[in-house]
């Protein structure tokens, strides 16, 4: 990528979420709901995990979130003129912008919810996409 934005996002391990959702069912109290939740994390520090494990060149400039919604509204206009579909979005730099931090803390007291690190996740997802040939 030849630039990222500089917000934050809230990842989960699909396998996370999975066994969240089945000690929902298993667990959980009726009428009761679970926020299935993780650390924030910096787009900036995600792409240097992803870039450290993948061995792909890492993203040298982080736009600020100012800066990425005057893009975002230009693509947006500019998608609207093409019938293009826009490579930014005023509403995909608000999920970076806004607080990204959840309290996943009673999934994790009544359900015994947990989330794996973000550095096991890239991992996983990099051998994955070498293995069935997407990436090299």
């Amino acid at each position: 990528m030849p630039a990222g934005i500089a917000g934050t996002f809230n990842l989960c391990d699909v396998r996370d979420l999975a066994q969240g959702t089945i000690a929902a069912i298993d667990k959980g109290r009726c009428g009761e709901c679970y926020i299935l939740g993780n650390e924030p994390v910096s787009f900036k520090n995600f792409c240097e995990m992803v870039s450290d494990e993948s061995g792909c060149k890492p993203v040298k400039m982080f736009l600020p979130i100012w800066a990425a919604n005057i893009m975002g509204k230009v693509m947006e206009d500019r998608a609207k003129k093409t019938g293009d579909k826009p490579l930014l979005t005023t509403f995909s730099v608000y999920n970076l912008a806004r607080n990204n931090t959840f309290d996943s803390s009673k999934a994790k007291k009544e359900l015994g919810y947990h989330t794996r690190s973000y550095q096991e996740t890239i991992h996983d997802e990099v051998q994955w996409l070498k293995a069935s040939g997407k990436i090299a």
